[in-house]
């Protein structure tokens, strides 16, 4: 026994057994580095990609969150039509109007204005529907029409109306909003809306519409007499006048 013990010291001393050791302990050293390099690049790889998954939701989160404020504010400057003038809704005065557009189905829109009292129809073809375009358009409509007619204005909630503040200013209107979804807050001019249906139907397309054929429409309604208007025209409430039957 003692000399198989020494015959295995001897063998563990001998060069072949000590290069094979070093061999083997330089290999396990070699190798660990390249798994530790393995298991940091996947570290770092899956690091990234959480920060990337983060910022894209961060800036979604940021983007949407600032979409929900805007419409707050914009809510805010709104004045609502509980806050009209009692008068109004009595219908007592020529001046009162409301707003809204038609659509067709190629997306074109009319913009159309009616006066609460007379039922006078105002209509204008946007050529773009954007805000911009609309508030020219109401600009340009009002401005041969006397400031003692142009008190409030009741429009819907569309975008189309959001440059309402300078709307104020360039006509001299005082502008409420209706509240969403509450169409029967402006019934004059959704009873309106429906009279120019007769002429531009809902599948129709807008696209080849002209102002000209808009405007033949529109006097056509405006020169049309009305029951609650005691057998009037709009045309001529507005314009204060009355029919008088003479006998001959």
């Amino acid at each position: 026994s003692v000399g198989r013990t020494k015959s295995s010291v001897a063998l563990r001393g001998t060069p072949s057994a000590r290069s094979s050791c070093s061999f083997n302990s330089s290999a396990m050293m070699e190798s660990r580095p390249t798994s530790n390099s393995r298991c940091r690049a996947s570290i770092g790889s899956s690091v990234r990609s959480f920060s990337a998954a983060t910022t894209a939701s961060d800036k979604y989160r940021r983007r949407y969150g600032t979409r929900i404020r805007e419409k707050l504010r914009e809510g805010l400057k709104k004045r609502r039509i509980d806050q009209r003038p009692e008068i109004v809704a009595l219908r007592q005065r020529v001046g009162d109007w409301e707003g809204d557009t038609i659509q067709g189905k190629d997306k074109g829109q009319i913009l159309t204005h009616t006066e609460r009292k007379s039922g006078l129809i105002l209509a204008d073809k946007l050529a773009v529907v954007t805000a911009e375009e609309t508030r020219k358009k109401t600009k340009t409509r009002f401005k041969r029409i006397s400031r003692a007619k142009k008190m409030t204005m009741t429009y819907d909630n569309g975008p189309t109306f959001s440059e309402h503040e300078l709307t104020e200013r360039e006509t001299g209107f005082t502008i409420y909003f209706a509240y969403p979804y509450h169409s029967w807050e402006r019934g004059c001019n959704e009873n309106a809306n429906g009279l120019l249906r007769q002429f531009f139907p809902k599948k129709s397309l807008f696209g080849p519409v002209t102002q000209k054929q808009i405007q033949k429409a529109v006097r056509l309604l405006n020169n049309r007499p009305r029951k609650r208007l005691n057998f009037l025209t709009p045309y001529e409430v507005f314009n204060q006048r009355s029919k008088r039957c003479t006998l001959e």
